[in-house]
């Protein structure tokens, strides 16, 4: 029987909202991140791939599963809409529980010094609450792309595999700090958040005259992105430009890139973008199945199920 999307997101609401974390994470004077609607779709779509797929997998296949998130956050998502509050990425995936446990180890950074000391004390309290699954973990405070020579000395374990989750809020990510963790880290699969909506903006290409070269060249390995100022659809020209690069610099390491589409209110979307070194197996056609589900909803109909509609006829 297909699964309907009332099904899904009801289904991943459930860790999201796990009551025993909540009850140890919501803590008074941490704080927390603010969130649209259809955020649940990107973290239910990492829970969704670490705990059904990428765990049960690599546990069997290899002696470490490590998580590295180089934008962490504090911990704890409040929907913006609902008031509803959910565990936020970082927590939940230091907490998972796949058929083969979780993770081996987890590395999280976060640029705030108030967030990342959030973070460290809910973590704690996932730990004293015997609900923290991650085996070793650390909090790096500290901008990703200044620090990721401190993250990598952290991955020396031999026989290890990563999931390494990229998340910044516009494209404050250099490529040549992807291009260390390609060069110097262990194999790994990405789900990286592409924020196509501001880089288009810093092309100046719109009404806000917006123009950062530097911050484009930085996030970009080369000037590739030029040709996109001339295009019709930009976002859609810097996406299949930006998957160009991985490919071109991602080597044995990268093979295989998924991009998700997420869209948001109005003409706003982004995209999470998965890869693998993979290209053909049960994994990947795992993928498929979540993209496929993620790319049926927008923000009317996330906010619909948040707010207790069952089926579309709810409408």
């Amino acid at each position: 029987m297909a699964q309907t999307q009332s099904d899904w997101i009801s289904k991943y609401r459930v860790p999201l909202e796990n009551e025993e974390s909540l009850k140890a994470i919501d803590r008074e004077g941490l704080g927390c991140l603010e969130s649209n609607p259809w955020t649940i779709l990107k973290m239910a779509t990492i829970w969704s791939y670490a705990h059904h797929i990428y765990l049960p997998i690599i546990k069997k296949r290899y002696r470490h599963a490590i998580y590295v998130d180089l934008f962490s956050g504090p911990g704890l998502t409040i929907d913006k809409t609902t008031g509803k509050r959910f565990i936020g990425t970082a927590s939940l995936m230091a907490s998972i529980s796949s058929t083969r446990g979780g993770f081996s180890k987890c590395v999280f950074v976060e640029l705030s010094r108030d967030f990342a000391g959030d973070l460290e004390e809910r973590l704690k309290s996932l730990q004293i609450a015997g609900l923290l699954t991650c085996g070793d973990w650390s909090v790096i405070q500290g901008d990703c792309n200044g620090v990721i020579d401190e993250v990598l000395e952290r991955l020396t374990e031999s026989h290890s595999h990563m999931l390494l989750f990229v998340d910044p809020f516009g494209f404050n990510f250099r490529f040549s700090t992807l291009k260390k963790i390609i060069d110097a880290g262990p194999a790994f699969d990405m789900f990286m958040n592409l924020q196509v909506g501001p880089i288009a903006r810093s092309t100046g290409r719109d009404a806000s005259g917006d123009f950062s070269e530097g911050a484009l060249r930085a996030f970009f390995p080369d000037e590739r992105w030029k040709v996109c100022t001339e295009a019709v659809d930009i976002r859609e020209c810097l996406k299949d430009r930006y998957i160009d690069c991985l490919y071109e610099h991602g080597g044995a390491r990268i093979q295989t890139v998924k991009p998700i589409r997420i869209r948001g209110s109005g003409d706003y979307y982004y995209y999470l973008l998965f890869t693998t070194r993979k290209t053909a197996s049960g994994w990947i056609q795992g993928i498929d199945r979540i993209k496929k589900m993620v790319e049926s909803y927008d923000c009317s109909s996330v906010q619909h199920y948040l707010h207790g509609g069952a089926t579309l006829e709810d409408f």
